[in-house]
């Protein structure tokens, strides 16, 4: 049994690092919270309503079209909500982008209540939305290239203000869309996703996580509780109201994470045959830790 969990478990890791043109490192993949996931993430894919492509037409759905059609009012309240916190910021040569959580796992946030009561009601509208983020990515920001833990859930971007300049794009799957003002750009960010500002001016998105549709009814009902979990356990915001034991358990992997990460960035180029090494090692270690619990 245990090797038939394994071989299962192993095949939704290789679907998920395989099913896309660009690719994150096997000592990330492995470490990701996706493939913690994998066979969710399998199943998310495979029970999909809509089709598993990097981009997904707003023709497939249509509800999104509340967002374009009230677009200027979603921009004139992230301006009042964004005006404090850019401020803070510009002391920074280069500013981190700057997020602002209206909802998480599907309730609103109290500032957001207080300060954007029509692009709530907006979003209410829409059913499926769990969490809806302002984003503000300033001059020359970038998010790096990243998977989402979770493949049950749509990730809808609303350009609010765009500097209309080439290097100002999301990349998902290799795949560069720009941003524009008033456009609903939908995407399966279980493929690996990067946003970039290269422009001198900044760039400002409504990001939603969107419940994605599911074929059978109990299927939309097991995702909307996955979603739920997985996005209290992946919030920053949210994390502090977790027991204890849950976010050292959540931030230990998170540290490991970033600590794989600096290592394969440090040993890559100067020692390849102990990089090689180390990453045979730890994939055998798991292994053998899993067959002899």
């Amino acid at each position: 049994m245990k090797w038939l969990i394994l071989f299962l478990w192993g095949g939704a890791i290789l679907y998920l690092q395989f099913r896309g043109q660009v690719r994150l490192t096997w000592q990330r993949q492995l470490l990701h919270a996706s493939s913690a996931l994998a066979p969710l993430n399998a199943l998310a894919l495979l029970l999909s309503k809509v089709p598993a492509t990097p981009t997904i037409p707003i023709s497939r759905l249509p509800e999104l079209k509340t967002l374009e059609d009230n677009w200027e009012t979603i921009r004139d309240e992230s301006n009042q909500i964004l005006a404090q916190q850019t401020a803070e910021a510009s002391h920074d040569t280069v500013p981190p982008p700057i997020r602002i959580n209206l909802v998480t796992a599907g309730k609103a946030d109290s500032h957001a209540i207080q300060n954007c009561p029509q692009t709530l009601a907006l979003l209410r509208q829409i059913q499926g939305i769990q969490s809806a983020t302002l984003v503000e990515m300033p001059p020359h920001a970038n998010i790096e290239p990243a998977r989402a833990p979770y493949s049950g859930l749509l990730q809808v971007h609303l350009g609010l203000e765009s500097p209309h300049h080439s290097d100002c794009y999301v990349d998902i799957d290799g795949i560069r869309q720009q941003r524009q003002e008033g456009q609903v750009i939908v995407l399966d960010p279980s493929f690996v996703t990067e946003s970039n500002n290269g422009s001198p001016y900044r760039n400002i998105i409504l990001q939603c996580e969107l419940q994605r549709p599911m074929v059978t009814n109990w299927a939309n009902r097991a995702n909307a509780w996955i979603s739920r979990q997985v996005l209290h356990l992946t919030t920053t915001a949210d994390m502090d109201k977790q027991p204890a034991p849950l976010r050292a358990i959540i931030r230990g992997r998170q540290w490991l994470e970033h600590q794989c990460q600096a290592f394969d960035a440090a040993y890559k180029q100067a020692n390849p045959t102990l990089y090689k090494a180390v990453k045979a090692g730890v994939v055998v270690l798991v292994v053998l830790l899993f067959l002899a619990i």
